[in-house]
């Protein structure tokens, strides 16, 4: 494969499904096989692999652009391998706020012997230990008189609270570095889950200003404001709500809400009321916004769609391909209606290849075996949009391609093709740009990606590596 470019124009060239490429004034302006349009600049590709761009349809940009700066739990499995990483970032007497990221609670239990022992490492230093799965935060005493807390573990608004004691500088140098980041991994666009990371929301304003008009970062974006506040996305003039709003939480921490109860007995309640919820909903649907919401458990999935169904036989289906995130579990039933209604689902498949041990004692055997069944979704008519949840997983699409083509059960597997375009067109529809986006043809913005390899023919697609990324036509991203 060669690429040309000059002045503008994007051309590739490959012996494969297409010689050559054009693009002109952001867009592919042409393609074809044969005698190639003259270029007065030529980059050799030595036969490497050209794809539409990487869609990221559901990830979190500031904890992303945390990771890096953080401390680094996620390998630890014990509390000792804890304190010990602790132990090597903590400065005496330093008064930057640290943020440890990766523990997992289902490994590690913390009481009140682990909090002292945390809090005596810490030498009055601010730390927070982040959950794994970010819907939870252990704290030691510095951080708790700075908020007036009286216990170590807090969650939601107590969380962006904590994060607010990272200075203006760091918000910035995150927002920088998860751009930076994604177009080394060859997305060119992400769904972004902003508002309430920080309780003052000082990195909505950049994430919204990115949208309307592409000022500072190198990927696109569209944002998600998770808010159930109807008015105040209307204020920022976006055409969608939602994200992560939690209607119910994890299987990890045993919040996710499930119809049956867990293996140890206890039920984990729904975060929404039904009134609330619908509430939420029609106001935006009547106002032709686009929603989405956090949905683990069963429970809270079907809540969702019952939401959704009541909502459109009210005020009429509309094709605001409102989504479910997440989606871990959900019956036959409801799959059906979810496809009938054409929802979306925002699915991550690399949480389970990396985390998915574990849950059958948590669930029972029977329905772990149902868990991200994306087969089954797939095979009801579902549209699947695939993210990466970061920081939960990597900022990689090719690590969540590869998890989904190399699952652990039948029911979860996709072929590569069906894989790839969760990442390309199943997040272009989800964004409403599949008309923009998700696939090399004529008229489509120049989002593309070069491969090391072709994903259809390498051993292994999660050691495939990025080469190039071009955004609308510019080159972001070209690996020494």
């Amino acid at each position: 494969m060669k690429t040309l470019y000059t002045n503008g124009n994007f051309i590739t060239m490959t012996d494969q499904s297409i010689d050559w490429l054009l693009v002109e004034n952001k867009m592919i302006s042409d393609l074809g096989k044969g005698d190639r349009p003259v270029s007065d600049h030529i980059i050799d590709l030595e036969g490497k692999t050209l794809m539409p761009g990487f869609i990221n349809a559901h990830m979190h940009p500031l904890p992303a652009g945390m990771e890096g700066t953080t401390i680094p739990l996620f390998e630890c499995d014990t509390l000792e391998k804890v304190t010990d990483m602790i132990k090597r970032h903590v400065k005496t007497n330093d008064e930057t706020f640290l943020l440890a990221e990766g523990y997992l609670s289902m490994l590690i239990d913390f009481d009140n012997k682990a909090f002292k022992i945390f809090n005596d490492i810490s030498h009055d230093h601010p730390i927070a230990i982040k959950y794994i799965t970010g819907h939870g935060m252990i704290v030691n005493q510095n951080v708790m008189d700075r908020l007036g807390l009286n216990h170590y573990f807090i969650t939601g608004e107590k969380m962006s609270e904590a994060n607010n004691l990272f200075s203006d500088q760091a918000v910035d140098g995150f927002i920088h570095k998860v751009s930076n980041e994604a177009v080394s991994k060859g997305f060119t666009t992400l769904h972004t889950l902003v508002h309430g990371e920080l309780s003052d929301n000082r990195d909505v304003a950049t994430w919204v200003a990115e949208e309307k008009d592409r000022q500072a970062l190198k990927v696109q974006v569209l944002n998600f404001v998770q808010t159930m506040d109807v008015d105040l996305v209307m204020n920022y003039d976006l055409p969608r709500i939602g994200g992560c709003v939690c209607l119910d939480g994890t299987p990890i921490e045993g919040s996710a809400a499930f119809t049956e109860p867990y293996e140890d007995g206890h039920e984990a309640e729904l975060y929404i009321k039904d009134s609330d919820l619908f509430e939420m909903v029609a106001k935006a649907h009547r106002n032709d916004m686009q929603c989405a919401f956090h949905a683990v458990g069963d429970k809270a999935v079907h809540q969702l769609i019952d939401c959704y169904q009541k909502v459109s036989d009210i005020y009429g289906k509309k094709d605001l391909r409102h989504r479910i995130e997440h989606v871990d579990l959900i019956s036959d039933e409801k799959l059906r209606q979810a496809a009938e209604l054409g929802l979306v689902f925002s699915v991550q498949p690399g949480i389970g290849y990396l985390y998915g041990k574990g849950f059958d004692k948590i669930l029972g055997k029977e329905r772990e075996k149902l868990l991200n069944s994306l087969r089954r979704y797939k095979e009801a008519g579902v549209t699947l949009a695939g993210g990466t949840d970061s920081p939960v997983t990597p900022l990689d699409a090719l690590l969540g391609i590869h998890a989904a083509v190399h699952a652990s059960s039948d029911l979860r597997k996709l072929s590569i093709k069906e894989a790839l375009e969760m990442f390309t067109l199943g997040g272009a529809y989800a964004g409403h740009e599949e008309d923009l986006k998700g696939s090399l043809e004529i008229g489509k913005q120049a989002d593309l990606v070069v491969l090391s390899d072709d994903p259809y023919e390498a051993e292994s697609i999660k050691d495939i590596s990025v080469e190039m990324t071009v955004v609308a036509g510019e080159l972001v991203f070209k690996k020494e």
